[in-house]
């Protein structure tokens, strides 16, 4: 729910501190999620 809420703030904002704020949930937060969860998957084929 946080990416979703994140790509709301940023949609229609052009600001940088909005920017990087974004840049870094997603390399910190989201991107690591998302690896788990295809090794996950990918683990169970």
């Amino acid at each position: 729910m946080a990416a979703i809420a994140r790509r709301n703030m940023t949609s229609h904002v052009y600001n940088a501190v909005v920017l990087q704020e974004t840049i870094d949930f997603i390399q910190h937060k989201f991107h690591p999620l998302v690896q788990a969860l295809y090794s996950e998957l990918n683990a169970k084929q």
